[in-house]
């Protein structure tokens, strides 16, 4: 069993995110310690046309979306917790 699904967030609250700049984010699972490595699932950029999305795993997945909303619910396990998030753009 892929050991990535115990790190991802299930649902929307479960998914941090901490400011590095006014266009970088450090998207962090809330349900696993600060301390603990495997909290940090991935990254936000803010590019010109939309945000750029880092998830860390096996393999690492890149992705566009049109807002920050549809950004960090790229995060979330279950799709049908994902709010707003349809409009991911390749």
């Amino acid at each position: 069993m892929d050991s990535d699904i115990f790190r991802t967030p299930a649902r929307l609250t479960d998914v941090a995110l901490v400011a590095l700049s006014p266009s970088e984010w450090r998207v962090t699972n809330s349900r696993i310690d600060d301390g603990d490595p495997s909290g940090l699932i991935g990254f936000i950029e803010r590019t010109g046309d939309g945000y750029e999305v880092l998830r860390l795993g096996s393999p690492l997945d890149r992705s566009r979306f049109p807002t920050l909303d549809a950004a960090r619910a790229a995060f979330v396990r279950d799709p049908g917790a994902r709010a707003n998030s349809s409009s991911r753009a390749a």
